[in-house]
């Protein structure tokens, strides 16, 4: 028989494995793209530490998540920045070794538990920095210059809103970043998570073309939101500041420091990007808006 200790840590424990996410129903973002928040079987933290987004979240309207292939049950492997109808900004370390007939985009705030190309659009063309620069003092395993343009078949459907582009306003070290993606809600355990999720990080350290944040208080980007946006909030608006690049000085999990490229060093590479993957001599080519 078991003692009442016994019993009251067993009832404990299963009180504690039956606790859920209580989440509510969200209205559909257009085209047929109805989302509604998922069920994550652990605390809510994804992106650790942060709070599960809305379908009709700014945010959800252009943080995409990138799929690597068409397998079922699918791999989410990065999170992109949607910055005009038919362009994703994301990593280049994302997109390494891979051909576009290998990528996908994922468009809402809820991951499909299968692979489906309801929500999913096919990838067209890639142009990634070839111009990283390795460091080798001090920051050995840095690389600098970690960002990629994807090409869209076609434009995103609607209720999807591109992000502007930092270019003009300075970081500075009392910045706050929202970032955002579909990473692992737990860095110790490596759980997925089917929902997009944010968290607001500080700025840590400036360091040449890398803005590091501080998630020294248990909130911020991990595995799988590589590539996602680190957005500066400016009014009621989200600009991209950054692109999460990964772990600052090879720390051994997600709640310490982490780096993300600056944008506003990769102006003209992004505008060169963008029009070769977008070239046609007749048409003004859909450009990504910056903030100068």
């Amino acid at each position: 028989m078991r003692s009442q200790a016994g019993a009251g840590a067993l009832i404990s424990s299963l009180f504690t494995s039956l606790t859920v996410l209580l989440l509510v129903t969200a209205c559909a973002q257009g085209d047929g793209y109805t989302d509604e928040l998922a069920h994550d079987s652990a605390q809510e933290s994804s992106i650790v530490g942060g709070a599960v987004v809305a379908p009709k979240d700014a945010l959800a309207a252009s943080t995409v998540a990138i799929i690597e292939s068409d397998s079922s049950p699918f791999k989410q492997s990065c999170t992109g920045t949607l910055i005009s109808s038919n362009l994703v900004l994301t990593a280049a370390h994302c997109v390494a070794g891979l051909k576009s007939t290998n990528l996908y985009v994922h468009f809402g705030s809820v991951l499909p538990k299968t692979f489906s190309f309801d929500k999913l659009a096919t990838v067209s063309g890639i142009v990634a920095n070839e111009r990283e620069e390795m460091d080798v003092d001090n920051y050995p395993r840095t690389e600098l210059g970690d960002i990629a343009v994807l090409k869209l078949s076609k434009p995103a459907p609607a209720g999807f809103k591109p992000a502007k582009i930092n270019a003009g306003r300075k970081i500075t070290l009392i910045d706050d970043f929202v970032v955002a993606g579909f990473g692992k809600i737990s860095d110790e355990e490596k759980i997925p998570t089917l929902n997009l999720y944010s968290a607001t990080v500080p700025v840590w350290k400036l360091w040449r073309s890398l803005i590091i944040l501080d998630q020294t208080a248990g909130a911020g980007a991990c595995r799988g939101d590589s590539g996602g946006p680190a957005y500066l909030k400016i009014g009621e608006e989200y600009v991209v500041g950054g692109i999460t690049r990964g772990a600052y000085n090879n720390a051994p999990n997600c709640h310490m420091y982490v780096e993300f490229t600056n944008v506003s060093f990769f102006k003209d590479f992004i505008i060169e990007a963008a029009m070769t993957l977008n070239p046609n001599p007749n048409l003004k080519p859909d450009l990504p808006k910056f903030l100068e």
